[in-house]
């Protein structure tokens, strides 16, 4: 087969491109010793898998050689696409890669192999086995997301089929082969512990092929070879051993499986070759899927194509085949929901043991194709009911029990998702993993239920439980409970505490709380979210948390347990400060053509890929009871906002840290309430013209709690204080700072992010000139010594003082710029006074005046003048030279003087400049009412003005000035000008809106009009005319609420009544709006049932009094609750015989006439019902 696709290859290519037959030589024997190798060394690979091999796979042995590379398949055996040279490129680098691989890795590969089978115990089923396996696997590696975000910033698509992409990702795999194998093969995950879904599904092949060497290896430890483990696949051949192709012309291929005696041992012939024949089920129990994805992925408000290829297992329990998602089960909260890193302990089994059909419905719309040979064999759904599916973690066991904690939530698109409990359960190893036969509850932890006569402890873990459940959960995106085993114990998190369930003496203790927590970062982790650890060195802390909870924990082979502590450090702020707001109702997912979204607009996109602190425990130390193993000291925890402060003695030891029992004690700090602050949240949801959507939240910074309305009690500022000042030169001015003394220290986007800024100011300043000195009584500067000033400012009406103090060096004083005021005598002469103080010691020295038109020792003060005109202001600049101690000091000061506006005599001409007086008329308005401020129109104005000013009132002496106007009313307008120029007054009348009528109608004896509502209404008038002239107003309806008249007075039969509404409003004035359009009725009497008869043939007659007004009758009949039926009548009828009734039921009936003028039917009111019961 590999020949068939190097041909192909080949085949497609240009004639530039194009290989010579030398050269297909020479790369078909290439791959051929490359092959040769990986399947001499099943130690190190197993066995290869018929995926690669078998004819109904889309995937054959040099797509899977070149999907290594990242080479698509659509660039395979195309013009334009991969190359025969490049194809021998990367075989070559992979023949000198796969050996070092075995030479450098192989006894790590094996030592990571024999810890992973050590887990396997005697008597485990092959479902067992498997899911041993899976877990042991996911608390092993870690999936290397780092590397697939290095390739997405260097790879525009890893779909590109561009020769240009092809050839780059050809020269990057020839160039470090290593690489590209690692994340191939079983050493990437085994040996590296941090690679990608191939290599996961590699690894988890390879483990499952050593655990069953019943199926992959002789008798003698050696390993079979792929032909007797997966069938031997052969070239289907005519008479004369020619190729037989299909229909299409590709060659065919069948499967022949060894043939073996009644013992299982191969049948060989008479030259000792093993016998293949057609039929039969080759022996082989694991194998390669890969799923090829199609599907628009919304990451931080960008949609992009998420079309990369997935790969995982499938693999057969007792002769039916599965689906096993090793990679998929481990990082299920960073792949599928991606809005936590992978974590230690959470780990989903909905990728167990799955059925092809389930996992193509989960993911339909989502994916182009599934490659598999097992599409219509893998249909078993046994294992997805089983306890496993529910099992939240990794599961652990003993010798007897499995334990787990089992989550009873459930999700469907028709019910939703339901909430349930979370249990630490354990079921009996020998019930296997499809029956729940003898499943214990050992702790239920929503409800503190529990076998453990602890009830106090298992009260705390309930306390703590319903804390997740209702607080973190809303708080936290991705968090979970996880169990680990170590020592005939169960350790499990709850909020940020981690507890112990003694086994042997079902007793629960807590063992270890997290507080104040600080985290270094490895800086060479290229996916900052896993860089983070758990650290008590100052110097190496970047960020530190308070009281967060455990996202999960895990107890590994290393015997440590990893604790991550959530954080909610993102991706979206590249992990420098936490994000807020987290909305925990929000959903948004595509099932084939439908998305299932909830929760609004704050789509919770900023919380991807939030970082945990991961903290490393030496479970020896926690584990031990012996008091000595523990460096005991008394801990001092602050209070919370809703707990007090407490000492406890705690482990000092960095990889304990446990809990002394009954060491805990309050102190006197009390809980310190909740810090709110209003903040902006910027969403990354979009409105229709692509601008991101935002609202507004209430965050208390504290414990990070986030509302959509403040709480009764509560109010949302910053508490200012630690006030710092910043200094000029002189000491004469300083800007004082205060920032919010609990917000200031805190890394939260609401305080950081320039986008989700929190509505008050987190710092404040503020200049000041309000310097005080405070210095000994006997201070001089010639002495020299220290002084301290003192900085007095204002904020927000708080004084806030900073002082600073400074040594003077012994030496002269110092006068820099002096200040100055200025005033004028009784005769209007401009005066100077300039002060003058010493920079360092603020020695004032006596005053120095200077005068206008007046020179003498201290200086004088000159003026120029530009008077001022009708229409604009003079100036008059003074100039002060002060002379003091033998230096000149030049000060300016400019006063305005008003311009003196014209003076008009009585033809309106100014007698300054000859101006003539502007006029400006106003026009009368009138406007319907529309609930927004409603202006005058601008007014004609003749002649030159300009500020002009509109001035509304309510009363026509225009004493009352209002804003522009809304309500209905009647409203006087004048505009003023600048120069005295006043218009007339005009009415600015505003009408309430006109109603519409909507029905008249008959009632039982007279007519009733009825109209919509009007907003900013008093009332109604009600008009009617006989001819629809003529109108006469005949009732006021006194409240805007109703909107119904009834008119007793129109009781003549057959009569035409024609009425009008008219909408008032008691204002400053009562104004009325236009009448609404006429709408016309006819009154029609009531009419009666006279009779109503059962007749012979389950009929009903009936029988009525006619009205001669009338033009027709409707008659409606009913029984029970069934739909009414109406039939209609003439005008001359009297009478009317209903057919096809039931016989037993009893039937309603009611009668009603109608009129119909020029196409328009009027209907009298209904009848009295009369009944009927139907006998025969």
């Amino acid at each position: 087969m590999a020949v068939d696709e190097l041909e192909a290859i080949n085949d497609a290519a240009s004639d530039e491109d194009k290989a010579s037959e030398a050269t297909m030589e020479e790369v078909e024997k290439s791959y051929a010793e490359l092959q040769s190798y990986y399947e001499s060394q099943p130690e190190y690979f197993g066995i290869a898998v018929p995926y690669f091999t078998s004819k109904d796979a889309k995937e054959g042995p040099i797509s899977a050689l070149l999907s290594v590379a990242d080479i698509p398949r659509a660039a395979i055996g195309v013009e334009g696409g991969v190359t025969i040279d490049q194809v021998q490129q990367l075989v070559d680098g992979f023949k000198q890669a796969l050996p070092g691989l075995v030479q450098v890795h192989g006894d790590e590969l094996l030592a990571a192999r024999k810890q992973a089978l050590s887990h396997i115990k005697d008597g485990m089923t092959t479902a067992e086995k498997l899911l041993v396996l899976n877990d042991w696997l996911g608390n092993y590696s870690n999936f290397d997301m780092a590397d697939i975000m290095k390739n997405q910033k260097k790879d525009s698509s890893s779909e590109d089929t561009s020769k240009q992409a092809v050839e780059a990702k050809v020269q990057k795999a020839a160039a470090d082969p290593f690489a590209e194998l690692y994340k191939s093969t079983a050493f990437g995950t085994l040996t590296n512990r941090k690679s990608v879904c191939m290599s996961y599904t590699a690894a988890y092949n390879y483990l499952v092929q050593c655990a069953f060497p019943e199926v992959y290896k002789n008798s003698d430890g050696t390993w079979k070879t792929k032909d007797e483990v997966n069938g031997k696949l052969e070239l289907k051949t005519d008479a004369d051993g020619n190729a037989i192709l299909d229909s299409e012309g590709n060659k065919q291929y069948i499967t022949k499986v060894l043939k073996k005696d009644e013992d299982g041992n191969p049948v060989k012939d008479d030259q000792g070759n093993e016998i293949y024949e057609e039929g039969g089920t080759p022996d082989y129990m694991v194998d390669f899927v890969r799923i090829q994805w199609n599907s628009e992925v919304e990451m931080l408000g960008e949609t992009s194509n998420f079309n990369n290829p997935h790969f995982f297992s499938a693999a057969k329990v007792d002769g039916k085949w599965y689906y096993v998602d090793s990679c998929y089960n481990d990082i299920y909260v960073e792949c599928m929901q991606r809005n936590r890193v992978e974590t230690d302990g959470n780990m989903t089994h909905s990728y167990f043991l799955v059925s092809d059909t389930t996992l193509r419905d989960q993911f339909k719309g989502n994916f182009d194709y599934i490659d598999t040979l097992y599409e219509n064999v893998a249909t078993d759904t046994t294992y997805e009911d089983s306890w496993v599916n529910k099992a939240q973690g990794p599961v652990s066991y003993d010798d007897t029990y499995y334990y787990y904690i089992k989550n009873t939530s459930s999700y469907s698109q028709s019910d939703g998702y339901k909430k349930g409990e979370e249990q630490i359960v354990r079921v009996p190893r020998k019930s296997g993993l499809t029956s729940s036969d003898g499943e214990e509850v050992l702790l239920n932890l929503s409800t503190g239920d529990t076998k453990s006569d602890n009830k106090e402890a298992a009260e705390l873990v309930k306390k703590e439980f319903a804390v997740d459940n209702d607080v973190n959960s809303k708080k936290y995106a991705g968090i979970t409970h996880s169990v680990g085993y170590y020592n005939s114990a169960l350790y499990f998190n709850v909020n940020n505490k981690i507890f112990k369930y003694d086994l042997e003496s079902d007793k629960i203790t807590e063992v270890k709380e997290y507080n104040t927590v600080s985290a270094q970062q490895d800086e060479d982790n290229e996916f900052t979210g896993m860089s983070f650890t758990v650290t008590t060195d100052k110097d190496k802390t970047v960020h530190t948390v308070k009281n967060h909870p455990i996202a999960a924990l895990a107890i590994k082979d290393d015997g440590k347990m990893y604790v991550s502590i959530a954080t909610n450090y993102c991706y979206a702020s590249d992990y420098k400060y936490e994000e807020t707001n987290y909305n925990s109702e929000y959903m948004n997912y595509k099932m084939g053509n439908q998305t299932i979204k909830r929760g609004g607009d704050n789509d919770n996109q900023e919380f991807m890929w939030s970082a945990n602190f991961v903290d490393t425990l030496d479970m020896s130390k926690v584990s031990s009871t012996d008091e000595s193993a523990h460096h005991f000291d008394k801990v001092t925890v602050d209070s919370t906002c809703d707990a007090n402060g407490f000492t406890e003695e705690r482990c000092t030891d960095a990889d304990c840290g446990i809990v002394k029992a009954d060491t805990k004690e309050d102190t006197d700090q009390k809980a310190t309430g909740h810090h709110y602050i209003k903040a902006n949240d910027l969403y990354y949801t979009k409105d229709d013209a692509g601008n991101r959507k935002s609202g507004t939240y209430y965050l208390c910074t504290n414990c990070l709690d986030a509302q959509s309305s403040l709480p009764d009690g509560e109010t949302a500022e910053h508490t200012y204080g630690n006030a710092k000042a910043t200094w000029n030169d002189d000491n004469t001015k300083a800007d004082v700072t205060v920032s919010c003394t609990v917000c200031q220290d805190k890394e939260l986007d609401a305080l950081l992010d320039d986008q989700n800024k929190d509505t008050q100011e987190l710092i404040k300043t503020a200049e000041t000139k309000d310097i005080k000195v405070k210095k000994p009584d006997d201070f001089d500067c010639e002495k020299g010594g220290n002084v301290t000033y003192v900085a007095t400012a204002t904020i927000d009406g708080k004084e806030y003082e900073v002082e600073k103090t400074v040594t003077v060096e012994a030496g002269q004083h110092t006068y820099g710029k002096p200040s100055y005021s200025w005033s004028k005598d009784d005769k209007g002469n401009m005066i100077c006074v300039a002060k003058f103080t010493c920079e360092k010691c603020k020695k004032e020295e006596p005053p120095v005046p200077v005068k206008e038109n007046a020179t003498t020792d201290n200086g004088t003060i000159t003026v120029e003048k530009v008077e001022p005109t009708c229409t604009e202001d003079g100036t008059y600049t003074y100039k002060a030279v002060v002379k003091f101690q033998g230096e000149s000091y030049t000060e300016t000061k400019v006063e305005t003087v008003k311009k003196t506006g014209h003076k008009y005599d009585n033809n309106g001409v100014c007698t300054v400049c000859g101006h003539k007086r502007p006029t400006i008329t106003l026009t009368s308005k009138k406007e319907v009412y529309t609930g927004k401020p409603i202006s005058i129109d601008a007014p004609k104005v003749v002649g030159d003005v300009k500020d002009l000013k509109y001035s509304y009132y309510s009363d026509n002496a225009c004493k009352n000035e209002i804003s522009e106007p809304t309500d209905p009313g009647v409203y006087y307008v004048k505009v003023t000008a600048d120069a005295g120029v006043t218009s007339n007054i005009a009415t600015l009348t505003i009408v309430p809106q006109t109603a519409k009528i909507t029905t008249v109608a008959n009632a039982t004896s007279y007519m009733t009009v009825s109209w919509n509502k009007v907003n900013k209404a008093s009332g109604y008038y009600v008009y009617r005319s006989t001819n629809g002239k003529k109108f006469t107003k005949i009732a006021t309806v006194k409240s805007a609420n109703t909107a119904k008249y009834s008119d007793k007075k129109a009781t003549k039969n057959g009569q035409k009544y024609v009425y009008k509404v008219v909408t008032y409003y008691n204002g400053n004035q009562t104004v009325s709006s236009a009448y609404s359009a006429a709408k016309t009725g006819y009154r029609l009497s009531t009419m009666k049932v006279s009779s109503l008869t059962n007749k012979k043939g389950k009929k009903v007659y009936i029988k009525w009094k006619k009205n001669s007004k009338s033009t027709g009758y409707q008659i409606k009949y009913v029984t029970g609750k069934s739909k009414a039926k109406t039939v209609k009548a003439s005008s001359k009828a009297k009478t009317k015989t209903i057919s096809k009734l039931k016989k037993g039921k009893t039937y309603k009936v009611r009668i009603r006439s109608y009129k119909k003028v020029s196409n328009v039917t009027y209907y009298s009111a209904w009848s009295k019902q009369k009944s009927v019961k139907i006998k025969k």
